[in-house]
């Protein structure tokens, strides 16, 4: 796997790369300027955003290196350039290994039978690289230079081409631009550059930084290497729909003479294929769509429970606890309080009762049907302040929430021990 490719997230853009950023981040990842062979391909990867200080002034002096004749930020791009500078050396010894590991040979190198000093060369004979010419594949983080308004194809999430196939077209196209920490597209120099020394053969390039697919030919360069920019593989860049691109590579080789042993042109050795991951941000939407459903539900089952069926309470009796009569309302006549009545009857028992003139008395309300009720529990019964509605709802709405939400958290639980 090459992991070791940066971009400018990872070191900045041109002069502003750091060389202790630079090392640190070759120290956990690798070589940032390599050959690979894979499939019996060849990828040269190069670290175009150092290589890009190339062609900038030097931010402290200004100079371009025109007039003095010292080139600016040197100590930048000098590792890149010195790579591609040697590239025939980094392709035939890369190309040649993987041949000798497809004879099963060693790896030839014939050591001098005496005593050295471990500072002191041992190799009396090393075989010279030499190029076998496997179809190679340039990586690079920013894509090459293209004229503007160039179209990227009908595959760019971001504005698809307009109807026909247009020579240029401003929205399907990259923006040929440039700010801080960035540069949409390398300048022509540096462009021309790569593909004129990674070699022989160069038959496709890879590039990313715009995090949408783009796909353009270079017709301007000997064989017309085509150039994909890859899709990121995070919706949080920028796209809807994330994706990554399928490569296959089929290109069967002679192991004694490394050519191929099919009749088919070299771009018939790989074929690419964008796979597209699901629209993450419309699966939340619909997630946030559906729990403020879900809220709006509950909240008007509360109000319609609470305002419509209220509950009864349980801890009121069924029967009732206290009887109560009609009081009566005797109407006496009033006697002057200077005259005075008596009769005398008999009564039983040879008993004499006089009548006196007496309060009248009232019928007995039987309050105490059941011990600890009566009027004052009906009457302070009646005066209770009652629960406000919106507390009542609120209650009841939140305890629905809690309930939706325990069965819909114990079914996502299980989801996941089941994954």
């Amino acid at each position: 796997m090459i992991a070791s490719l940066p971009g400018n997230h990872d070191l900045g853009f041109g002069t502003g790369v750091q060389l202790p950023v630079r090392d640190r981040f070759q120290t956990y990842f690798g070589q940032s300027n390599r050959v690979d062979v894979i499939g019996n391909h060849t990828f040269v990867s190069v670290d175009t955003v150092s290589l890009s200080a190339m062609d900038q002034p030097d931010p402290d002096t200004g100079s371009s290196g025109s007039g003095d004749g010292h080139p600016p930020n040197e100590h930048i791009w000098k590792e890149a350039e010195d790579f591609l500078n040697s590239m025939n050396v980094h392709r035939g010894k890369a190309e040649m290994e993987e041949l000798r590991l497809m004879r099963n040979q060693s790896e030839g190198h014939v050591f001098d039978h005496k005593v050295v000093d471990l500072s002191q060369p041992t190799l009396h004979q090393r075989l010279k690289p030499e190029v076998v010419g496997f179809p190679a594949i340039l990586l690079t983080h920013v894509p090459l230079y293209r004229k503007p308004a160039t179209p990227c194809g009908p595959l760019r999430e971001h504005y698809p081409p307009s109807d026909g196939e247009p020579e240029e077209d401003d929205r399907n196209a990259l923006s040929i631009s440039a700010g801080y920490q960035y540069q949409n597209v390398l300048t022509q120099t540096i462009s021309k550059d790569l593909v004129t020394k990674a070699g022989p053969n160069l038959v496709h390039i890879y590039s990313g930084d715009d995090h949408d697919y783009c796909e353009v030919t270079h017709r301007q360069f000997s064989g017309s290497p085509r150039e994909i920019t890859v899709k990121s593989l995070s919706w949080a860049m920028g796209v809807r729909r994330p994706g990554f691109l399928l490569t296959s590579l089929w290109n069967p080789v002679d192991p004694a003479t490394g050519k191929p042993t099919h009749s088919l042109s070299t771009g018939a050795t790989l074929q690419n294929h964008l796979c597209l991951l699901p629209d993450q941000l419309s699966i939340f939407i619909r997630y946030g769509l559906l729990f403020g459903l879900t809220l709006a539900v509950l909240l008007a089952r509360a109000a319609i429970l609470v305002l419509y069926f209220p509950a009864v309470d349980s801890s009121a009796p069924i029967l009732p606890l206290s009887e109560f009569r009609p009081t009566l309302h005797v109407h006496t006549a009033k006697a002057p309080s200077s005259s005075t009545s008596s009769s005398t009857f008999s009564s039983p028992g040879g008993l004499a009762s006089r009548a006196v003139n007496a309060p009248p008395r009232y019928p007995k309300v039987y309050d105490d049907t059941y011990p600890g009720a009566g009027h004052d529990d009906v009457d302070n019964a009646k005066w209770k302040p009652r629960v406000p509605a919106s507390r009542g709802i609120w209650g009841e709405y939140m305890n629905s929430v809690k309930y939706v939400a325990t069965i819909v958290f114990a079914w996502y639980f299980f989801l996941i021990w089941r994954w």
